[in-house]
């Protein structure tokens, strides 16, 4: 193992970092996360806690917590401008002796902290050429990695000069809370003004600010609603049921009460035919199920009949009078409606729901044939497309769901998990900018274990539970659930690999499909993420499923690793403009047969999917029919208790339980779907390196003929292809390197010493 060999492994350092004034942490090799859970808590300075670690995890990657060390991580790929925040960095807080390189020319510089503890602290999360700006301070809660191989390049972390092995923490420079809160105000400052980045999010701070974006769910005014309603006769069936479906969207506690006084008296005070009894009305009102009307439409109907107290006059039939007329009327409604993501949004009572294009076209029609002043409303095409126009501009609120707390939302209220994975139950607020909601109440029993159909589906499918697989099922429900999949540290995407049938992933696709709503998931296949048309169908949406799995080239492109991580990708409505969105899904795909990848696996790929085989035939008799559907059926609560607590595994661990057999699954998968890389290990270049070495494109020739009989040649690898899969396979190769002669490209036997 490359640590081993540079002896930069946890058991080689990790005493010395402890003696320098560090906490180290072993970590996974090639990645970013410990191997140790409740690594916060841990008093890593200790001798025996030290010891044992280093015993248990000799091999492992090297980071150090943070709280005692504050870490400024550029994460900004121009070298130009990660070299400028540099130096801003140094001017505001100081030359320090410590600088770190993971994937040039990002960096990390190296600081200990004064007053107060303080938390991590970052700037927006800009786009420079197309990519991530952003800058990070890591500090009490957070770990960086120190010594370890970087999962994107493949080769070691680096230090500029000096590292934490030579320079004690107490002769870092100081920094305290306010000199970071000011450097990193001119850092953003500086990507934008000096290189152009730009800000795909409008950042909102917290979740107060998300309530004023909204508007305050008690805006409702049942004076100014029992003001309107005086003009208007219950009598007319069509009115009244209209006005009742306005009044219970609202979901306000008078609504009821405003609906049935009305009910009983016209205008002119006499009695509707039409009222029969109190508890008639009560029957109506328990029916209705509204599907998208307000207030708004019962000040347009009062206003056609001479009523003029409305919350917003309008003073001209203008296309932004009217438009701001609705925004008004919205707001009387309570949350208001909010264009975000290419649609526009309004407030259920519990979550936010886009509107149809008959349901925003139908808040113009309502207001047709209304006379202003001099002039009357004349809702054609025209007037209606320019109103709904001046209305997005209004209402925009870009960002607006980007920074929803993670969670499920559900019938009687919102699950939070915060980021520790500590979970706390609220009351639907429009300020969670949840756009769901689950069909199943949360109750305050736990659930440890499954039981019944459920407990058969899961052993029957994935196994006994000591295995992991089972768990693993969960967490993937639980963050499906959460819509949450893309604020992981770590998100994967997932392929359910059975070529046998009855083996129980389609079962596991429909299972996911019953626990959340039908209208936030996904059918959108991988071949399809480079169309912006189809991409726009994933807003909104907390999983994409699919059965359709059938070219790696796509699973290895930048579009499918950015709605697997989460960054701003680009998507287009019919007949509206293109917008950006951060996509939340979770990808699964199920699959009969694993893909090839063009030109081999790249290590972004490989870091985003797992492949779950599913290779147990459930018995004939052990088969139940529609089972996913029965276990929601009987089993919701349950379900949703052990989703819940699985996702709260993943967030307090930074990612997914992968158990060791799905590791090796996925593995052997890449393995043979990257036939360079299994080349060189079925001993490729055993015979073809010489004493003085072997020019690449000779060796891309033999490749070629090795592998004639096994290559598809649709994937078919070029030569610039085979010379990048060939460079990354061979770094840290413990036999062979590549390097440069005055010949080219060649490869060369390591030197024993």
């Amino acid at each position: 193992m490359l640590l081993n060999k540079l002896k930069m492994n946890f058991g080689a350092i990790a005493e010395q970092l402890v003696d320098n004034g560090y906490n180290p942490i072993p970590l996974s090799v090639g990645a970013k996360h410990p191997v140790i859970k409740d690594w916060t808590n841990q008093d890593l300075r200790k001798p025996e806690v030290i010891e044992h670690l280093v015993k248990t995890y000799t091999s492992a990657g090297v980071g150090v917590r943070c709280g005692s060390l504050v870490v400024v991580d550029i994460d900004v790929k121009d070298q130009a401008a990660s070299h400028a925040v540099r130096e801003l960095a140094i001017k505001h807080l100081g030359a320090t002796p410590l600088i770190r390189y993971g994937n040039r020319p990002k960096q990390a510089l190296l600081f200990r902290p004064i007053g107060p503890a303080f938390p991590k602290k970052t700037t927006a999360a800009l786009s420079l050429h197309n990519t991530k700006a952003q800058v990070e301070v890591l500090a009490e809660g957070n770990q960086m990695v120190a010594f370890n191989i970087h999962p994107d390049t493949g080769q070691p972390y680096d230090w500029e000069d000096e590292s934490p092995l030579d320079v004690p923490l107490e002769d870092l420079p100081a920094v305290s809370d306010v000199d970071i809160e000011a450097f990193l105000l001119e850092a953003e400052q500086l990507l934008v003004s000096d290189f152009g980045a730009k800000n795909p999010k409008k950042q909102v701070k917290n979740s107060s600010s998300l309530s004023s974006l909204a508007g305050q769910p008690g805006r409702f005014d049942p004076a100014m609603a029992s003001s309107a309603l005086s003009v208007l006769d219950p009598q007319d069936r069509e009115t009244w049921i209209k006005v009742g479906h306005a009044l219970k969207t609202t979901d306000n506690p008078d609504a009821y009460g405003l609906f049935l006084n009305w009910s009983k008296k016209r205008p002119d005070g006499s009695t509707p035919h039409n009222f029969i009894s109190d508890n008639d009305v009560r029957q109506t009102w328990d029916s209705m199920k509204p599907a998208r009307t307000g207030v708004g439409a019962i000040y347009a109907e009062a206003m056609r009949n001479g009523w003029q107290k409305g919350p917003y006059q309008l003073s001209s039939a203008t296309h932004t009078a009217v438009a701001k007329y609705l925004l008004e009327a919205s707001q009387a409604d309570g949350a208001g409606v909010v264009f975000d993501e290419g649609h526009l949004w309004h407030y259920t009572g519990s979550h936010w729901q886009p509107m149809s294009m008959g349901e925003k076209r139908g808040m113009v029609h309502q207001l047709d044939g209304l006379q202003i002043g001099n002039k009357t409303i004349s809702a054609n095409t025209n007037f209606v497309s320019g109103v709904l126009t001046e209305l997005y501009a209004m209402s925009e609120k870009e960002g607006f769901f980007d920074y929803a707390p993670s969670g499920a939302n559900v019938k009687n209220g919102f699950i939070e998990i915060d980021e520790v994975g500590e979970i706390s139950f609220h009351s639907h607020n429009p300020s969670f900018a949840q756009r769901s909601t689950l069909n199943i109440s949360w109750t305050e029993d736990s659930f440890l274990e499954p039981s019944g159909l459920l407990k058969d589906y899961l052993g029957s499918t994935f196994g006994d539970s000591a295995d992991g697989k089972q768990r693993l099922a969960l967490q993937i429900l639980g963050v499906a659930a959460t819509g949450s999949s893309t604020k992981l540290s770590d998100p994967k995407a997932f392929v359910l690999f059975g070529p046998s049938a009855s083996n129980g992933k389609s079962q596991f696709l429909e299972l996911v499909r019953c626990l959340v709503p039908k209208d936030v998931v996904g059918n959108i296949p991988p071949a399809d993420f480079s169309k912006e048309q189809a991409v726009a169908e994933l807003v909104g949406k907390v999983a994409n499923l699919c059965d359709e799995l059938d070219a790696g080239k796509t699973l290895g492109s930048d579009r499918f690793k950015a709605l697997v991580t989460g960054d701003p990708v680009s998507a287009k409505i019919v007949y509206q403009r293109p917008f950006s969105f951060t996509p939340n899904a979770i990808h699964i795909f199920a699959t009969n047969h694993l893909p090839n990848f063009s030109g081999g696996v790249d290590t972004g790929a490989q870091r985003r999917l797992i492949s779950i085989n599913f290779e147990r035939t459930i018995p004939k008799q052990k088969r139940i029919p529609q089972i996913a559907k029965r276990i929601l059926e009987r089993h919701s609560e349950e379900l949703l208790s052990l989703a819940i607590s699985a996702a709260s595994e993943v967030f307090a661990n930074g990612g997914y339980s992968i158990p060791s057999i799905v590791s090796r699954d996925t593995d052997a998968w890449f393995l043979e779907a990257d036939l360079v890389r299994s080349w060189i290990e079925e001993g490729g270049l055993e015979s073809k390196i010489f004493t003085e070495g072997t020019l690449v494109k000779d060796l891309y020739g033999f490749f070629k003929e090795d592998t004639s009989d096994l290559a598809d040649t649709r994937y078919q690898i070029s030569y610039r292809g085979f010379t990048s899969r060939l460079r990354q396979s061979l770094a840290g190769h413990p036999d062979f390197r590549m390097g440069r002669s005055n010949k080219g490209q060649m490869v060369f036997r390591r030197r024993l010493v």
